[in-house]
């Protein structure tokens, strides 16, 4: 019988624990970046000063209480919103880069996996395409100045992200 010699079973062990690690702290980070952008939304609305889960109860109540259904928005028109989100925040008024490009699908397909690859692809193509010609100049708001309750809580998101950074 063959057998491996112990330091490549001990390495191959390290790498799948090292793969482990990774991807926890990958699922982490994705928790925290929606709970950033969830965040983020509620800021620009009007009921920024409530918490997440009491928004959460009054949508179910209004609905119940009317008889109405949730809304169902396309999944592409979703992907196609946070494409957009994505790009003010990070972009401002940047040309978007096919290395960008890249990792744009990547975060899309992993936030949003019932879209096809080649849906996200083509929307993110569209909008780098109609960047680069710049019409997207007039899609983008000026800079407003934020809430002090939005102010406050994108601090607390920093202190927990830092504070997760340091634990791993």
């Amino acid at each position: 019988m063959f057998s491996l010699p112990t330091e490549i079973l001990e390495d191959r062990g390290s790498k799948d624990a090292h793969r482990k690690q990774s991807a926890t702290r990958l699922k982490r980070e994705l928790k925290a970046m929606r709970q950033i952008a969830k965040r983020c939304l509620l800021a620009e609305s009007n009921t920024s000063n409530m918490p997440d889960s009491n928004l959460d109860e009054i949508d179910v109540h209004r609905r119940a209480k009317l008889n109405i259904a949730a809304p169902t928005i396309p999944m592409e028109l979703r992907v196609e919103k946070a494409l957009e989100g994505i790009y003010a925040c990070c972009f401002r008024r940047g040309v978007i880069e096919e290395e960008d490009e890249e990792l744009l699908q990547v975060m899309l397909t992993a936030v949003f996996p019932s879209v096809e690859k080649s849906e996200i692809e083509r929307i993110i193509k569209e909008k780098a395409t109609r960047v680069a010609e710049g019409g997207e100049e007039e899609n983008l708001m000026s800079e407003k100045r934020l809430p002090k309750e939005a102010i406050q809580m994108q601090m607390k998101d920093l202190e927990f992200l830092q504070q997760q950074n340091i634990e791993s």
